[in-house]
């Protein structure tokens, strides 16, 4: 007797070719199903991000521009000091201390002799040349202005031009308005180019000069903020 299994028996019954037939067919149809899904549930893709308004650049802002007012409208060396201290240490904060030391030089009445010493002392560089450390003498040797009982100099309209700057030395033009009596003087306009250091955690002066006209900058000078 011959012994036959199961599988034997079915392929006598189901011919080979049938089955794989049937087998295709089913992949096939599995692989037909897979691709309608596919087709009508397509993937979905992660949207974008949208931008962040925390991210937008941020602009240069009134902090950037220099001060033109950065002793107030004091001008007594002590206030002047002050301002030196509170300048920061940047190309702005080298300018508003430009402008703050035009306005306590050129004021009429002069400033007193100990209070001229006081303020070159703690404002001039070492190092600073006859430009600035001569100011106490030239104040002492000026002559009454006759017809003048006050005066100064005004940086509401005033201009700078940054002629260099790097992290420690800045030089710069700056000029204002002449005031006599409360008033300004009809087209009087005063400019001075000062060279400034940082030293001792303090902005000090080096030089003063004058190396533009003041047609030169009151064309192309840029304006201060908050001049006094």
């Amino acid at each position: 007797m011959v012994s036959r299994n199961a599988e034997g028996t079915a392929r006598r019954g189901f011919p080979r070719w049938a089955f794989v037939a049937v087998i295709v067919v089913l992949v096939l149809a599995v692989v037909a199903g897979v691709s309608i899904w596919y087709q009508t549930h397509p993937p979905k893709t992660a949207a974008a991000p949208s931008p962040s308004t925390s991210a937008a650049p941020v602009t240069a802002g009134a902090g950037d521009i220099p001060n033109g007012c950065l002793a107030g409208r004091d001008t007594s060396a002590a206030a002047l000091i002050a301002a030196q201290k509170k300048a920061p240490h940047t190309e702005a904060g080298a300018v508003g201390l430009a402008a703050a030391f035009s306005r306590w030089f050129l004021q009429y009445p002069r400033p007193v002799a100990a209070d001229a010493e006081k303020a070159v002392e703690q404002l001039k560089s070492q190092g600073a040349d006859k430009s600035i450390t001569d100011k106490p003498n030239e104040l002492a040797s000026s002559k009454p202005l006759g017809g003048w009982i006050s005066g100064g100099l005004s940086f509401a309209e005033g201009r700078y031009i940054v002629e260099d700057s790097s992290a420690d030395r800045v030089k710069v033009t700056v000029g204002g308005a002449e005031i006599k009596n409360g008033l300004p003087v009809p087209d009087s306009k005063i400019l001075s180019t000062f060279t400034l250091v940082w030293e001792s955690g303090n902005w000090r002066i080096a030089s003063i000069s004058a190396s533009r006209t003041v047609e030169d900058l009151f064309t192309n000078g840029a304006a201060l903020a908050g001049g006094c």
